[in-house]
């Protein structure tokens, strides 16, 4: 065997079948072929010749070499190791160049390392040949392990593909926008880089960046703004409530370059009240809430008018009143308006308070308990109602008394679980609520099981007399059952004498 094939099978001893017996020598290829082994030599098979045991260093011949003759070379013996240029050393001297001894046999041959490599694809063996000079020429048509790539290939043949590959950053493509496609991770997949998207869409900011990454900046950012100190106030919604009938108005802060502007634009802040003249429409400059205020009138004109809360104007049944400019030019009070008034019963179905709630009386829907005079959750679930237009105290509903150990009085007696059995309902053992359990019976009020039971053994209230002990509902003697000698569910084959089983 040559010394290349022996470190291949002492290096790699899981391949020997494959490679020092399958794959040395091709037996459709060399059908004929069975090599000669000296008299000092030890035949392996068909196709091995090595040293006897002792013969070793130079004096062995390697294995068949492809062609037919086996390869007479030193083999460096026992002890001989592999070194990173695919030679044998041994002990102090490496051996750089193998002689042979058969002219143009051939021999499989492996440069590489490590050894296992040669197995795995791509990696491949290769061969050499015995020269003229006796010795081996180079190895030809091996590959061994390169760099791993992305290609898809095991380049460095240890069993894994493009694991090398490390993770950079890159900008994602595929129609991908704004800051999502600004930092993805090249990735190896498939033999090939591609970017992978790391980051995800989120609300937009402003700050100059496609935050929600549909290809726009900063957009749909604008917000609510008011710079005066009276006639506009904001509310619970992010924006304003302006004065009714008044010219103020709220204006906008954009996003601009990124940065919200300081400044409010397009807001209408109060100005100078001027005079409604004949058919214009009257609006509130000033906007403190009175229209034309200190400012004479024509006598008969009338304008509308309304003095209740702001937030309540318009909606039904509140509603507007007019004023009319009588021949002082002043206009005079405000006639016919509807300005909202307390909730009552008086008025069912009506928002007499204009809050948008109909009914809302105060105390309606809450608790009166104290004030009725049932029993149990009746009292208990006792609310103020509206009835025939007054407010009174409505008792709550009358139910079946319901055994759930949670103390109430359901049917309104003043009585608490009452006529229910808990001396023999299972559901209800001495007590409402109380379950028993699997194989367990409620006997007098307790669960017991009346598979051991001595006091209900079989059935509630069977009571094993003396010297009887409840075994699987029955009551026995164990001094002398044959089932249950000593003890319940010990057999005796022979019978059972004073609680022992009987012998032959």
């Amino acid at each position: 065997m040559s010394p290349l094939r022996r470190r291949f099978c002492l290096l790699v001893s899981s391949c020997w079948v494959l490679w020092c017996s399958a794959c040395s020598v091709d037996p459709k290829a060399h059908k004929d072929y069975k090599p000669r082994c000296n008299s000092d030599d030890e035949r392996i098979g068909e196709l091995f010749c090595i040293p006897k045991a002792g013969k070793g260093g130079n004096g062995g011949r390697g294995g068949a070499g492809i062609g037919g003759e086996p390869s007479d070379v030193p083999d460096g013996g026992p002890d001989a190791t592999l070194v990173e240029d695919g030679s044998v050393e041994t002990g102090v001297d490496a051996m750089v160049q193998e002689s042979c001894t058969d002219v143009d046999a051939g021999d499989f041959c492996y440069p590489y390392v490590p050894m296992t490599t040669a197995f795995q694809p791509p990696c491949r063996i290769g061969t050499r040949t015995c020269g003229a000079d006796h010795f081996w020429t180079t190895c030809m048509d091996a590959l061994g392990p390169m760099s791993d790539t992305c290609d898809g290939v095991d380049n460095d043949c240890d069993g894994k593909t493009d694991e090398a590959q490390t993770q950079m950053t890159c900008l994602v493509g595929g129609g991908v926008k704004g800051v999502c496609a600004e930092q993805g991770y090249a990735l190896c997949r498939a033999g090939q880089q591609q970017c992978v998207q790391i980051t995800v869409p989120v609300p937009e900011t402003c700050n100059g960046k496609d935050d929600d990454c549909d290809g726009k900046t900063d957009e749909g950012l604008e917000v609510a703004c008011y710079g005066g100190s009276v006639g506009c106030t904001a509310n619970a919604t992010s924006g304003y409530d302006c004065v009714p009938a008044s010219t103020c108005a709220p204006g906008t802060l954009k996003c601009m370059g990124g940065k919200m502007q300081t400044v409010c634009m397009g807001d209408v802040r109060p100005a100078t009240e001027k005079a409604t003249k004949q058919n214009e429409t009257p609006l509130d400059e000033d906007c403190d809430g009175q229209i034309d205020e200190n400012f004479d009138c024509q006598e008969g004109q009338e304008f509308p008018c309304y003095t209740g809360p702001a937030n309540t104007r318009n909606k039904s049944p509140c509603k507007d009143g007019k004023q009319t400019c009588g021949n002082d030019g002043k206009f005079g009070a405000c006639m016919d308006e509807r300005r909202p008034v307390a909730e009552s019963c008086a008025n069912e179905g009506t928002d007499d308070d204009c809050d948008g709630m109909q009914d809302d009386v105060p105390r309606r829907g809450t608790s009166c308990s104290s004030a009725s005079g049932a029993m149990g959750a009746c009292k208990t679930n006792a609310t103020w109602q509206c009835q025939a237009g007054s407010e009174v105290c409505r008792n709550g509903q009358m139910a079946m008394e319901v055994c759930a150990g949670n103390n109430l009085d359901e049917d309104c007696d003043g009585n608490v679980d009452e006529g229910f059995d808990l001396q023999s309902d299972e559901m209800n053992c001495g007590s409402c609520g109380n379950r028993c359990g699997p194989g367990a019976t409620c006997c007098s009020g307790a669960c017991v099981s009346t598979a051991s039971s001595n006091s209900n053994c079989g059935t509630c209230g069977n009571i094993c007399g003396t010297g009887l002990t409840c075994c699987s509902s029955n009551c026995v003697n164990l001094k002398s059952n044959g089932s249950n000698c000593g003890m319940c569910g010990k057999a005796c084959l022979l019978g059972c004498t004073n609680g022992g089983c009987n012998l032959l």
